[in-house]
């Protein structure tokens, strides 16, 4: 079997990634434009430091603060990832679940529109530890 390009640097950064677990995540909420509400995911390490490398996540809109279910109805417009911070790798149910991947600095940017400007959360699991983070949607 032959040697593939850039074979080592693939596992390199496995090995990074592997080597560096989310301890944790800081989302902050903010304000948009009239319905629309925004808020940034930032993966950290175990120390508290925003990582410095892509994660693939899992994201969910709940309206309930602790995050035990998904969103009953979702919202009247868009959802999306704002700017180049992170992308949807796969939309699981419409406008509610998605898994993303962050950009390389850990961070993904989500950005709700509704014009009923439901209470609700933007949710995400911890990969580690299956621990659920979560802020309330803030809607300008």
């Amino acid at each position: 079997m032959g040697t593939v390009h850039g074979d080592k640097g693939i596992r390199a950064a496995c090995y990074k990634n592997e080597l560096t677990p989310i301890g944790g995540f800081t989302l902050t909420a903010a304000a948009g434009t009239t319905n629309v509400g925004t808020v940034t995911i930032q993966a950290t390490n175990t120390n508290g430091e925003a990582l410095s490398i892509p994660r693939k996540l899992q994201v969910w809109i709940s309206d309930d603060a602790d995050g035990q279910t998904i969103a009953a109805v979702a919202g009247t417009g868009t959802v999306g990832v704002s700017g180049t911070d992170g992308y949807v790798l796969k939309e699981v149910t419409a406008k509610l679940f998605w898994e993303v991947m962050t950009d390389d600095t850990g961070e993904i940017i989500i950005t709700l529109t509704d014009t009923n400007e439901r209470a609700v959360y933007v949710n995400v699991a911890n990969p580690w530890t299956g621990e659920v983070s979560n802020a309330a949607v803030v809607y300008g």
